[in-house]
């Protein structure tokens, strides 16, 4: 779905779900979604530059139940850059945003052979407890991406406005 030119893959997508901050919702329940860009699609990655942008994203529940809230984002991408940056690198970055107060779980969905691990001994190198990292989930794009959209419908998927690139990824 993802660069599909004939329509948006988040229709109900709209300003109304972008909030400037996240003081009233009592957010009690934390979790982040890294998906990185390192590899072709088919877990190698080529020699030379990657081929799309490494992101996280850290998200809230709040206590009501119903409202889901991207809190924060990490988004890197090698595009225009001399020296790109390498996987131990983004590994190392973020390992260390956003992750500092709060019991996480993260979730990691790539193809990327061994980021995953690298990903959690970076995490035990650098003393990070709070974090668990959780299986991939083995659920289609495609129920994913309906998931999303109808948490939008309901006005329940809210992103705060400093998550810059998500809010350019979803609108386009």
């Amino acid at each position: 779905m993802w660069g599909n030119a004939t329509g948006a893959a988040y229709p109900e997508w709209s300003d109304k779900l972008i909030i400037n901050d996240t003081l009233g919702l009592n957010l009690v329940d934390y979790c982040v979604g890294i998906d990185t860009g390192l590899s072709s699609g088919d877990g190698h990655k080529p020699s030379g530059r990657y081929r799309s942008a490494n992101t996280m994203v850290l998200m809230g529940l709040a206590s009501d139940m119903q409202h889901m809230v991207a809190i924060d984002e990490y988004f890197d991408s090698n595009d225009g850059r001399a020296v790109p940056k390498t996987e131990p690198e983004i590994v190392d970055e973020m390992a260390q945003y956003g992750l500092g107060a709060y019991r996480i779980r993260i979730y990691i969905d790539c193809a990327d052979i061994g980021f995953k691990d690298n990903f959690v001994r970076h995490c035990k190198d650098k003393r990070i407890y709070n974090v668990t990292v959780g299986q991939s989930t083995k659920l289609p794009i495609e129920a994913r991406v309906q998931f999303s959209r109808q948490m939008m419908t309901w006005g329940e998927y809210l992103v705060c406005g400093k998550c810059k690139n998500l809010i350019r990824e979803i609108g386009n």
